[in-house]
């Protein structure tokens, strides 16, 4: 299992950095487009409609980041004021269920994504295809990053309770 947790810890890393750069561009096209807008008067039609794909990029696979870590939005309560053995079963069923619906997000994700390449992109003429292929990205990442949180559970390598990140 090391050698799996070092390729996900460098899957991981990627990801993060890809994040980084991307937000940095969307941040960069941004202060151009209030530049040109309000200091030279006119504004390239194409940036607003880039900075809103970037920005799907980066919450999808933003998303996979934090279920890795886990720290997305969770109701611990439950867990915490139950035995051992029925906390187990709560994130266990969470988890099961995380894995069944991003499995169907990837599936269906994908076949946007297929239906949306003939379809141009209003402003820039980009195929929107661009766009939805975040979707099934990010939930594919989040689904390698819920398996591995469903084998640590199942095998005894759990960390204590969703909501608490491993950072």
């Amino acid at each position: 299992m090391k050698w799996l947790t070092k390729l996900l810890d460098g899957l991981y890393s990627t990801i993060k950095y890809i994040c980084i750069v991307v937000f940095g561009v969307s941040v960069l096209l941004g202060i151009a487009q209030v530049l040109s807008r309000y200091v030279f008067g006119f504004s390239f039609p194409t940036s607003e409609e880039i900075n809103r794909f970037l920005f799907v990029w980066v919450v999808m696979l933003g998303s996979a980041l934090v279920m890795r870590d886990k720290s997305h939005a969770a109701i611990t309560i439950v867990v915490m004021y139950v035995p051992e053995f029925l906390s187990r079963i709560f994130r266990s069923f969470v988890y099961i269920v995380s894995v069944g619906f991003l499995g169907l997000l990837v599936y269906q994700g994908w076949k946007m994504t297929i239906i949306t390449h003939i379809q141009p992109a209003a402003a820039s003429g980009i195929p929107m295809s661009y766009a939805y292929f975040a979707i099934p990205t990010g939930a594919f990442f989040m689904l390698i990053f819920a398996l591995e949180m469903c084998y640590k559970e199942f095998f005894g390598n759990s960390e204590n309770f969703i909501g608490e990140g491993s950072s």
